[in-house]
């Protein structure tokens, strides 16, 4: 099992469990790579296994969008040209990723949290919302953003940001996402999703 982070300052880092998560150890052959849209290494981040092979990590840059890397033994990164997603494509001002779940016609599904400025507003100002969109893609590198919002105010007026998708045994589509004020993670419906 691999389990990789990001620290304070945005460093990333990585950890393997050999025996079903019972105990960790550094990841020694871990290298996360730098990106050309500022040189550095992102932020937020979301893991999901990539269609060619391997696996595919989306990072978070801020206003600037997305970026991609991409591992083949999830040890050793190396950074995507070009952006997956822009903000400006939902309206908004700066987007974190998710992870992309498959959908039954073969397609991928990414749900995007709002974190423009005021999203830091939200512990202190309860009339601030934000919404959680999707995009869609056939190939994890080329998005196209869908209509609506995914998770709104019909479900919590509270901000949402850091989805995370998943599938159960069932088949049902489900995600996982903080909350402000007084943080908390919550898992949305089945529906409206």
């Amino acid at each position: 099992i691999h389990l990789m982070f990001a620290s304070y300052n945005n460093t990333k880092r990585a950890a393997i469990s050999t025996d079903n998560g019972n105990t960790w150890s550094a990841d020694k052959n871990f290298v996360w790579p730098k990106f050309s849209i500022d040189n550095g290494p992102g932020a937020y981040f979301a893991v999901s296994e990539a269609p060619e092979g391997g696996y595919r990590a989306f990072v978070s840059f801020g206003e600037k969008g997305l970026a991609s890397a991409h591992s083949a033994d999830g040890s050793v990164w190396t950074a995507e040209p070009g952006i997956r997603l822009n903000p400006s494509a939902f309206g908004l001002q700066k987007i974190t990723a998710g992870n992309p779940i498959k959908l039954k016609d073969g397609t991928y599904r990414m749900y995007v949290g709002d974190d423009s400025d005021y999203f830091h507003k939200c512990a202190s100002d309860s009339t601030i919302t934000t919404n959680i969109y999707s995009a869609i893609s056939k190939d994890q590198l080329n998005w196209t953003v869908e209509p609506g919002i995914r998770i709104g105010s019909n479900v919590t007026n509270l901000c949402k940001l850091h989805p995370q998708a998943f599938v159960d045994t069932n088949g049902k589509f489900g995600v996982v996402y903080t909350s402000q004020p007084n943080p908390s993670v919550m898992i949305g419906p089945n529906s409206p999703f």
